[in-house]
């Protein structure tokens, strides 16, 4: 028995000579359309201990740290945060930020970065 789309059919003469492999290949639904390239523009982050309660720390991997930029937003891509520094590690304080789920950006000279941070109910 063979399975096709949404029914199972049985084993015919010949269908031994089917090559899978071209089906496969050629099919629009298995075969990326758009993929998204890492450039060098892009800056690496890494938010720890995340989730967290009190505090988190960004570490901002990239070559250039001239004036790195933090941007914080909350669920609803209210801004909720701004800090610039001369370094490559923020921390963000939670402070009466309610929990949940904020997304950070960061900017380092032309390069950008992001990512998520949660919040945990105290």
């Amino acid at each position: 028995m063979l399975f096709d789309s949404f029914e199972w059919t049985y084993y015919q003469p010949g269908d031994e000579l089917i090559d899978i492999g071209s089906l496969l290949a050629n099919d629009s639904l298995l075969t990326p359309t758009a993929v998204q390239e890492i450039t060098s523009a892009q800056v690496a982050t890494y938010a720890y201990p995340n989730p967290a309660a009190e505090s988190v720390t960004v570490v901002v991997m990239s070559e250039s740290i001239e004036n790195c930029e933090l941007k914080l937003f909350d669920m609803f891509g209210k801004e909720v945060r701004a800090e610039v520094k001369r370094s490559d590690v923020f921390t963000i304080g939670r402070g009466t930020m309610p929990s949940g789920v904020y997304f950070y950006e960061v900017k380092a000279g032309k390069n950008t970065g992001g990512g998520k941070i949660i919040f945990m109910p105290e």
